[in-house]
């Protein structure tokens, strides 16, 4: 096992690198290779479900299927954002606008964030009050 101090450089360091591989992967497969965005998005989609039922049906090393899926999200948020707001050159997209897409993605992140807090506080005081001594009257 690597010392605590070793984590956090690997850490940041590959999440760098797959954010700038994956950048790279959605331009290159929409642009270079010419699919467009919804179809790099579809492809993308098809991609990230290999490590899934590599780890599920292959035995595949938990933490390998998890960095191999965690690598493809970026292209495929990359890719999806691509087809949400950016006009494309193959006119395939939504065009909204980078400017109401980032806020309306903001909007639902912070959304989900909250209903995650409210459901995780609702299930600790549930897990408060089963634990909460019964007084007894005698």
């Amino acid at each position: 096992m690597q010392p605590k101090c070793a984590r956090a450089p690997i850490y940041w360091l590959t999440v760098y690198l797959t954010f700038s591989l994956g950048t790279a992967a959605g331009d290159f497969v929409s642009g270079t290779l010419g699919f467009g965005t919804l179809d790099s998005t579809l492809i993308f989609l098809g991609i990230i479900l290999v490590p899934l039922i590599g780890w599920k049906y292959l035995h595949l090393n938990s933490v390998l299927a998890f960095w191999l899926a965690y690598t493809i999200t970026r292209p495929l948020g990359a890719s999806f954002g691509d087809w949400l707001a950016v006009p494309a050159p193959y006119g395939d997209g939504l065009q909204i606008g980078t400017g109401p897409i980032s806020l309306y993605s903001g909007i639902v992140l912070l959304a989900v964030i909250g209903l995650v807090a409210y459901l995780h506080r609702r299930q600790q005081q549930a897990q408060s009050a089963e634990l909460a001594p019964v007084a007894t009257v005698g």
